[in-house]
């Protein structure tokens, strides 16, 4: 496949947990090569085993939980400039890490990611599946955990998260060699997004860090029917800071299309293994003229996403669509805070079942997400990495004869997004463009 025809999907999430206190290594290590390729670091790792899961709808649960929480963190970020968040990533390593969590801590988190009610049995096997799903069809995923070396951490933790998220265990030294560690873990997410995150970790992570977790998804296609390049023309884009002269590509073909009450949403796959429409599509979301990305937003939170697509049918649209570039970071502690979960970044938070001993205690100090997204004719080239520190039903068309315009001019939404059930892997508002 040439590279002009890539589609990539890279996502990363890291967490850092810092302690307090000193204690035992409490998992098997051998001698690996360093991931970092000759990096700084003697690390030490335990492999996970990438186990074959049946892929089957997830729960309506489930799918609707990740869904809701990516539209609504949408909607507490938001603020009229371009974002892109990814919420398929924020939730399994938040979930991991809840695995380790008890009382008020587990449940705000559990809430917050919009799971509740869902046994930890569950939550385990569904992100075994998503793990296995997206080391297919083009997707490749990976998980792991950066523990300090000699430290106590429970056996039992690490089994959940080395056999049910797939996770590869490192050790790495943050007391002795602290620049070494923070560069071996950038050199791994550098090495996962393809060069597209370079760098995740400046001064998040002390001496007093005992714990990183990361996890990357990578996505790489093409849109099953390319569009023109001799169609593509400049036209006015009606940003939030202003209008913009931009490329637009256009086309005029028959798409899944989707009417909401403040949104119109058309639905471009991509191509699998075999040349056909894969497992994997991108939505495009236009408010209506008079509607906001923010009521598009909460409609698809309220109603759900996978609804919506499961509503479209295919109808005759006229597709104007600009090419877009931008990337995006922002500390996302309020927003958690502002969707219930609290107790995790205070002194009282219970992340116990991480540790032989359940003590020192854990809490979360900072929770970083950057991303980057690109758009073309080929296809679509996405980046997002999030670094998480802590501290010791509307109607189908109706006129399927009709010929939709969908204009992309003014600020939209997207979403890649699996078409299995519709599970949203990576979500944003183009809100400005230049």
């Amino acid at each position: 496949m040439n590279n002009h025809l890539k589609t990539i999907l890279s996502l990363i999430l890291i967490s850092s947990l810092l302690l307090a206190m000193a204690g035992c290594s409490g998992f098997s290590t051998k001698n690996k090569t360093d991931p970092s390729n000759d990096r700084k670091g003697d690390v030490k790792s335990y492999e996970a085993v990438l186990s074959p899961k049946e892929i089957k709808p997830f729960s309506d649960e489930f799918t609707s939980g990740i869904n809701r929480y990516g539209f609504d963190v949408l909607l507490d970020l938001y603020d009229g400039e371009n974002i892109a968040v990814s919420p398929a990533s924020l939730e399994l390593a938040l979930l991991m890490t809840a695995m380790g969590a008890t009382g008020k801590t587990k449940e705000e988190m559990i809430d917050a990611l919009r799971m509740t009610g869902l046994p930890d049995e569950e939550i385990r096997s569904s992100a075994a599946q998503l793990m296995w799903r997206a080391n297919n069809n083009g997707m490749e995923a990976a998980n792991s955990l950066w523990l300090l070396k000699d430290f106590g951490f429970s056996g039992d933790f690490l089994n959940i998260c080395n056999g049910d998220f797939m996770a590869d265990l490192y050790e790495v030294d943050y007391r002795n060699d602290h620049e070494g560690a923070i560069e071996v873990i950038n050199a791994w997410a550098n090495d996962k997004t393809h060069g597209k995150i370079p760098k995740i970790i400046n001064n998040e992570i002390s001496n007093e860090t005992k714990f990183v977790l990361v996890n990357a998804l990578y996505f790489l296609g093409e849109w099953e029917t390319a569009f023109r390049k001799d169609l593509t023309y400049d036209e006015v884009f009606h940003g939030v800071k202003g209008d913009a002269e931009v490329p637009f590509m256009h086309a005029t073909r028959e798409v899944r299309y989707y009417e909401g009450r403040t949104f119109q949403l058309i639905i471009l796959p991509f191509r699998g293994d075999e040349g056909q429409s894969g497992p994997f599509a991108m939505s495009f979301i236009l408010p209506k003229e008079g509607s906001s990305p923010e009521e598009a937003a909460a409609e698809l939170s309220e109603t759900g996403f996978e609804t919506a697509v499961g509503l479209s049918s295919k109808t005759e649209v006229i597709i104007s669509l600009p090419k877009f570039e931008f990337d995006y970071g922002t500390l996302m502690n309020d927003t958690m805070w502002t969707l219930g979960m609290k107790d995790a970044f205070t002194d009282t938070s219970m992340f116990d079942l991480i540790l032989e001993s359940g003590e020192p205690r854990l809490k979360i100090t900072n929770i970083i997400h950057k991303t980057y997204i690109r758009i073309d004719e080929e296809g679509a080239e996405a980046a997002a990495v999030t670094a998480m520190v802590m501290d010791a039903l509307a109607m189908p068309n109706e006129e399927p004869e009709k010929i939709i315009v969908f204009d992309a001019d003014r600020p939209f939404l997207f979403a890649i997004y699996d078409t299995t059930d519709g599970t949203v892997l990576f979500t944003g508002v183009t809100a400005n463009l230049e």
